[in-house]
């Protein structure tokens, strides 16, 4: 080989390289983005779902949350708390939602509107809304929710 073949030869190994290089940090930032919940993990679910979740007699924990702030100023903080815990939960946005199917909701599992507000955790076992806590303030009050129904146990 003469020397300028051996010169691109050597160009196209370092470009491989640094290309390999890019892909491995764009890779490893993806996962430490993702592991870190700067991209939910949590499944989002509809009336049907829930419906779902209903006949099929599930156990499920769902979090009621309205993703706007305006409508709701401590969902982004029982969510997290939720999260610390490693709750295994799903998420009913009302705000992705909209009024509509939320009034649906809350039909189907025969909640009155004005006794309803978000944020809030509700556990269904074996098909029905076993229990629930609504218009949450404080992680506390989660954090008595979860000790009462084993809810860490909930898969």
């Amino acid at each position: 080989m003469s020397k300028e073949q051996m010169s691109k030869e050597n160009k196209k190994i370092i470009v491989i390289a640094v290309a390999v290089i890019i892909v491995i940090a764009v890779v490893g930032v993806i996962c430490l983005i993702v592991n870190n919940g700067l991209f939910s993990k949590k499944v989002s679910v509809d009336n049907t779902t829930v419906q779902n979740i209903l006949s099929n007699k599930e156990e499920k924990i769902i979090y009621v949350e309205n993703t706007d702030e305006k409508k709701c100023s401590e969902c982004k903080k029982i969510k997290k708390y939720l999260d610390q815990e490693d709750i295994v939960y799903d998420v009913y946005d009302v705000k992705q939602m909209g009024d509509k199917e939320y009034t649906k909701l809350l039909q189907m599992l025969t909640i009155n509107k004005t006794d309803f507000n978000y944020p809030a955790v509700l556990y269904f076992k074996e098909g029905i809304m076993y229990s629930n806590v609504i218009n949450l303030e404080d992680t506390k009050i989660v954090e008595q929710f979860i000790k009462d129904y084993n809810l860490k146990n909930v898969k």
